[in-house]
């Protein structure tokens, strides 16, 4: 999980997420704060997929433990 900063957004995004991907890291969950949302992005091959987005009111599930599932408005709960 990485939340996403507003100062290093982009650097999160893109380089962070590179990082993790040369890492081997299968699955990256990338928290906005901001916007509520959490972006999922799995490993194909050395790089990542493209993501799917979930706000809050949706529940995700861990595509690498597919038992691991979360209602997003729980994470953002205060």
């Amino acid at each position: 999980m990485e939340v996403i900063s507003p100062g290093s957004a982009i650097y999160d995004r893109n380089t962070k997420a590179d990082t993790y991907a040369a890492l081997g890291v299968e699955e990256l969950w990338l928290i906005d704060e901001v916007h509520e949302t959490v972006e999922i992005r799995s490993l194909d091959g050395e790089r990542y997929a493209v993501g799917s987005s979930f706000e809050k009111g949706e529940e995700l599930r861990s595509l690498v433990l597919p038992e691991l599932v979360f209602d997003v408005t729980r994470i953002f709960a205060d």
